[in-house]
């Protein structure tokens, strides 16, 4: 089943720090600053992303979410074709450190020469009517603090999530057209699932929250 993924809200940040560690952080914040391009407004998306006021987010193959005051703010990314994931697939295996870096919280470069993995392109809506406004803008830079931390999360974004990537295939099946399958749609509903253990109340409230900013039902099935 496709994933989605929730977070708690981040609390207000210092002043100096910065929107990415990782090359990859880095990238996705250019590719940020590169749709804009109005400085203006990115300095504007960067003040708002630290002031926490932005609640928690909602991750999701092409999409992310977050309820910002009294607005409702999107972040949608374009995500990868069939063909693009068989290129991934072979860009993984083309070396035999690169599912070991994956699993350790590295982005082999390599990767990237054989498939696009970074969007250089984003699309912002906000109900509050502004087109790239400071809502949807501090809701992705907000979003390069997330992928510093794991980049599965970037091949979320992009239409697959970690089980996917990492499925072994069958006996006797290339590992490329495990890949290069179609996920499935997503359900209608979810069912109903307990809570799992060993999560603090913050994390099952982000969880929830971010379920129904995609649109879907709430954890346990219930509103």
């Amino acid at each position: 089943m496709t994933t989605a993924l929730g977070f708690p809200a981040f609390p207000p940040q210092r002043a100096g720090k910065s929107f990415a560690a990782t090359w990859w952080g880095r990238a996705w914040v250019e590719a940020l600053e590169e749709t804009v391009l109005d400085r203006t407004l990115t300095q504007a998306g960067r003040a708002y992303a630290k002031r926490g006021l932005l609640g928690p987010l909602g991750l999701s193959p092409g999409r992310i979410a977050a309820a910002a005051e009294d607005h409702h703010a999107v972040v949608k990314v374009p995500t990868l074709s069939d063909a693009e994931w068989v290129a991934f697939a072979d860009a993984v295996t083309a070396r035999a450190g690169n599912l070991a870096a994956l699993l350790s919280g590295d982005l082999p470069r390599d990767i990237l020469e054989e498939v696009p993995i970074l969007p250089w392109t984003l699309d912002f809506e906000c109900d509050c009517g502004g087109w790239e406004c400071r809502h949807a803008l501090g809701l992705a830079y907000q979003v390069a603090w997330l992928l510093d931390e794991d980049p599965f999360l970037l091949l979320l974004l992009r239409g697959r999530d970690r089980a996917a990537v990492l499925a072994a295939p069958p006996a006797g099946e290339p590992a490329r057209s495990v890949f290069a399958r179609t996920p499935g749609p997503l359900p209608e509903r979810l069912p109903p699932v307990p809570p799992p253990t060993g999560l603090d109340g913050a994390a099952l409230a982000a969880a929830r929250t971010a379920r129904e900013l995609l649109g879907w039902d709430s954890v346990g099935g219930g509103r």
